[in-house]
């Protein structure tokens, strides 16, 4: 995630670029049927909540906006079950309502390694003395309300950001491979992944979710890690 801020009377613009890895995850089935569709998407205020709903292709995402003591920002891809939240400082007096700039629109970038990331990009701005960020969380959407609910979540899925210019990024990486050997169970499938790097790294998923992600030895795959598990996703 990045953003940047300027100035515009009481308001300040923060631009973002939301790319989530996790998005891969599952999509097999979903991919080609939406990218047949027109893109769409819809707007919903709610007191200081201001949601924002796109699908477009392979990406479908909610935005959610909060003003008021405690403004935050949140993007979930709900078919990934990944999302990305940025918390900002306190505010008193309280910042007024979030405007979307810029609406919403599906992106498809590649990172510094080459590999493929969809997300959206959208500017947005809000009333405040000073907007300064408190936290951001790259996890799933149980991480993400955790965090809101208690503040805390562990710290493998916590991040620092980069400074840059007037932007700040975040990024969690993933590791891709290679199938090199599956070996189901009564209940759970042990994934074993050769890196396209070196070395390799062993996962324990669900024999439910080996098949529907039609996992087999020799197929290319990747390693995401939330807290202390690794997940295994194959390309869209």
């Amino acid at each position: 995630m990045a953003d940047s801020t300027r100035s515009r009377d009481q308001h300040r613009p923060i631009r973002l670029l939301t790319l989530a890895l996790a998005l891969l995850i599952g999509l097999r089935g979903l991919a080609g049927a939406a990218a047949r569709e027109s893109p769409f998407h819809f707007e919903i205020k709610e007191g200081q909540n201001l949601n924002y709903f796109l699908r477009d292709g392979p990406t479908a995402a909610h935005l959610l906006l909060r003003s008021g003591v405690t403004p935050r920002l949140l993007v979930a891809f709900p078919a990934g079950n990944s999302g990305i939240g940025l918390w900002f400082q306190s505010q008193q007096p309280p910042a007024s309502q979030w405007v979307i700039n810029s609406a919403p629109v599906a992106r498809v970038a590649r990172d510094s390694a080459g590999r493929l990331l969809h997300g959206i990009s959208f500017e947005a701005s809000i009333g405040a003395q000073r907007l300064e960020a408190k936290q951001a969380v790259l996890s799933s959407v149980r991480f993400l309300r955790d965090y809101q609910t208690s503040g805390a979540v562990p710290g493998e899925v916590l991040v620092s950001p980069e400074f840059s210019a007037n932007a700040l990024t975040w990024a969690r990486n993933r590791l891709d491979g290679t199938i090199s050997r599956l070996t189901p169970g009564a209940v759970n499938t042990e994934v074993v992944l050769d890196l396209t790097g070196g070395g390799s790294v062993a996962a324990i998923i669900t024999n439910e979710s080996a098949r529907a992600l039609e996992l087999e030895e020799g197929r290319t795959a990747m390693a995401m890690f939330k807290a202390s598990s690794v997940i295994v996703g194959v390309p869209a």
